[in-house]
């Protein structure tokens, strides 16, 4: 890393913590000489290369995604030490490209002790990661939340975070077929 780093290729983002903590986590990310450099290396153009500047993220969507590499990091570890074939994963940014276009009806209270209350609403969430493995002949594909203790499934005021609503949400693009198709 200090190599690519005294060339000009990488920068460094380091998550922010209380004054006497120790330091925090670090997320390393191409610079645009980098991005160019290895877009040469592998034959593709620049805009083939996913990017983000520094600083981009918050500290708590930092944090976030420096734990969805860490579980991503862990499945493949896991699947290695089990001598389980790890066929497909997507991130949660490759989730989002490929389920945005994809919007499934569901059925949800507005109001979760009102059984009137239900209305139909069309909508998409991403989990933050897939995977799909093999183990004894078998295929288990899974979808996986990184629960950083900021929302309930208890959640009383419906929204885009609303646990209940992307567990809605998967189970609707599940039972629809979609999930089928597009996994």
């Amino acid at each position: 890393l200090r190599q690519l780093f005294d060339a000009g290729l990488i920068t460094m983002d380091t998550e922010r913590v209380r004054a006497r903590s120790g330091s925090g986590q670090s997320l390393w990310y191409l610079t645009p000489a980098g991005r160019r450099r290895l877009a040469i290396e592998l034959g593709v153009t620049v805009q083939d290369i996913p990017y983000r500047r520094p600083g981009e993220l918050s500290d708590f969507t930092l944090a976030h995604h420096l734990q969805c590499v860490d579980l991503q990091i862990s499945v493949e570890r896991a699947c290695q030490r089990h001598q389980y074939t790890l066929i497909k994963e997507l991130c949660d940014e490759d989730l989002k490209r490929l389920l945005e276009a994809h919007q499934v009806t569901y059925k949800m209270r507005r109001n979760p002790q009102d059984p009137e209350s239900a209305e139909e609403l069309r909508g998409m969430t991403s989990p933050d990661y897939f995977f799909i493995a093999s183990a004894g002949g078998k295929l288990f594909a899974q979808f996986l939340e990184v629960d950083r203790a900021k929302i309930t499934v208890r959640n009383t005021k419906p929204g885009l975070r609303d646990f209940r609503r992307r567990i809605s949400i998967l189970s609707a693009m599940y039972k629809s077929r979609l999930y089928h198709q597009l996994f």
